[in-house]
């Protein structure tokens, strides 16, 4: 069952414990058993991935991991041709605006959160007087990619986003691994309630900053612009009981008030945004 204006406080309270155990699970054996030469080299190699690849073109991969992009690429529940055509009349009127918006408003807004900036400034890769632009540059990928022709339609999206979330399970492990994470206070690195709150921030929180600078959004392109993330959500491994729906004024009721608990002032909020 999917969130709801009703449970939405309790069960991201619930999914901040959560990591995504199958994407986890992999990456640490990977490490571990060394079949892959490190985090870096992991990355390396899920950067070689193309969409829709048959189990045969991934025989040159470790077993599970190969087994593990089989598994992952089907569609959401629910998902269907509607759905497609309603996300691509978005960006046929507004692709433009919602990548900028995306790359400026989005990231700045996941860096409001004092879990998710820490999340990021604290993973040596990001740190450093270029981490920032570093970070978005590779969000930009995924903001623009979203929005090209047929990317909804034949695995390139679902392909790029599956990366995403194995580089969110390396991340969790360069934490777990680091020993400096407090559990018991910020629950898990990149947890189900970090990935589905900058879920909001791109769709909803991007639709209001285009309402704000005075861009029309018709309400069946917001609409499929809500259900764009919809899809990027569950590719990213979230469980369908955390899943944004596909309604853009619920999902821009549950982000409008979970905001106010999320967004504070911090040290890193400040040294991510700067």
């Amino acid at each position: 069952m999917a969130l709801t204006a009703e449970t939405v406080h309790a069960e991201l309270e619930a999914a901040n414990q959560e990591g995504d155990p199958a994407a986890d699970a992999l990456v640490s054996d990977l490490i571990d058993s060394r079949e892959v030469d490190g985090v870096n080299g992991l990355f390396r190699t899920i950067g070689t991935l193309k969409p829709h690849m048959p189990m045969d073109e991934l025989s040159g991969l470790p077993d599970r991991l190969a087994q593990f992009l089989h598994d992952a690429s089907e569609e959401p529940p629910g998902w269907g041709g509607a759905d497609v055509e309603a996300a691509e009349g978005f960006f046929a009127h507004h692709h433009g605006v919602a990548s900028m918006l995306q790359g400026t408003v989005g990231l700045i807004g996941t860096y409001l959160s004092p879990t998710g900036a820490f999340t990021l400034r604290s993973t040596g890769r990001l740190g450093g007087a270029d981490g920032p632009g570093r970070r978005l540059s590779q969000s930009s990928r995924l903001f623009i990619g979203m929005g090209d022709k047929d990317a909804l339609r034949n695995g390139t999206l679902a392909a790029t986003v599956t990366k995403v979330r194995l580089v969110h399970a390396s991340v969790r492990q360069l934490h777990k691994k680091s020993g400096q994470w407090d559990y018991g206070r910020w629950g898990e690195p990149v947890s189900q309630k970090y990935v589905t709150g900058a879920i909001c921030v791109f769709s909803v929180q991007i639709l209001q900053a285009m309402k704000n600078l005075g861009v029309h959004v018709a309400k069946e392109d917001a609409q499929g612009f809500v259900a764009a993330w919809h899809y990027i959500n569950h590719y990213l491994g979230t469980p369908e009981r955390w899943l944004i729906p596909k309604d853009v004024d619920l999902v821009d009721r549950i982000w409008s008030t979970e905001r106010e608990n999320e967004w504070r002032a911090s040290e890193d909020c400040t040294a991510m945004t700067q």
